[in-house]
């Protein structure tokens, strides 16, 4: 799939714009290896680490901690500054 983008962002006039990766911070090591593999490989311009998480931490207090979507802001920083750094 993200050949097929690859392509077709080349094949756009200038200025073309930048293909770009989003992550979720959920990935392990060896998911984030693949992911920067790939990146590279296919010459992706950037990566955005990190995007909402589906995970729950304990921590969470709130009465929405129940709720199935992305889950973004302080809950995430430790988990996404490890990716991050990683990356």
């Amino acid at each position: 799939m993200l050949l097929y983008r690859r392509k077709e962002v080349d094949a756009l006039p200038h200025p073309r714009p930048p293909l770009v990766l989003k992550m979720a911070p959920d990935v392990d090591a060896q998911q984030r290896t693949d992911i920067a593999a790939v990146a590279l490989r296919e010459r992706v311009d950037g990566i955005i680490v990190s995007n909402t998480t589906i995970t729950r931490p304990d921590s969470l207090q709130s009465e929405h901690r129940g709720e199935a979507g992305g889950l973004s802001g302080a809950p995430l920083m430790d988990m996404s500054t490890e990716v991050l750094r990683d990356m």
